[in-house]
């Protein structure tokens, strides 16, 4: 019993020095331009892979990868800080907002539509809410199908049109 207990902690203690030799090769990676690394120290540190949780820590290596111009670190970045409240000090939120929404991507034209309905960091303008929202439900994205669904049936921008309404919710 005593050599089983042995060789699990040798095990254990070879579990950690193998991640904490990965985090270090991700880190040098990552400092050298590659994004993915800085994305997979990301998700570590969010997840406390054999470190601690830490949102800063993880943050900080969204926020990186995001910088090295990745499009999905962008999506990645911007989802978490969202989903920890609070995201109008954060210049970097709409700035890949506008980036990610030129490329196509449905979820920031959504969240970005969100802005330009509520004037939050942007001219209020239901016009550009309207397209974004559009452009996002058509292509497939639920949430955005749900939204304008419900904004054609209640005209929050700009008309009613229950036969437009009905089409998005289906």
């Amino acid at each position: 019993l005593q050599e089983a207990e042995q060789r699990e902690l040798e095990l254990q203690r070879l579990n950690e020095l193998n991640a904490r030799n990965r985090r270090a090769e991700l880190e040098a990676a990552a400092r050298g331009g590659d994004a993915q690394a800085a994305l997979d120290l990301a998700v570590i540190h969010e997840q406390g892979e054999s470190v601690p949780v830490s949102a800063v820590e993880a943050s900080n290596w969204y926020k990186l990868a995001a910088e090295l111009g990745d499009l999905n670190a962008q999506i990645w970045y911007v989802q978490f800080v969202m989903s920890r409240g609070d995201v109008t000090g954060d210049p970097f939120i709409l700035k890949y907002l506008f980036s990610l929404s030129d490329a196509s991507i449905p979820v920031a034209q959504f969240y970005l539509s969100e802005r330009y309905l509520t004037g939050a960091g942007v001219p209020q303008d239901k016009g550009k809410a309207l397209m974004l929202l559009k452009s996002s439900a058509d292509a497939g994205y639920a949430d955005a199908q749900a939204a304008i669904g419900k904004a054609f049936q209640n005209g929050s921008l700009g008309r009613k049109d229950y036969k437009l309404s009905l089409l998005y919710l289906q």
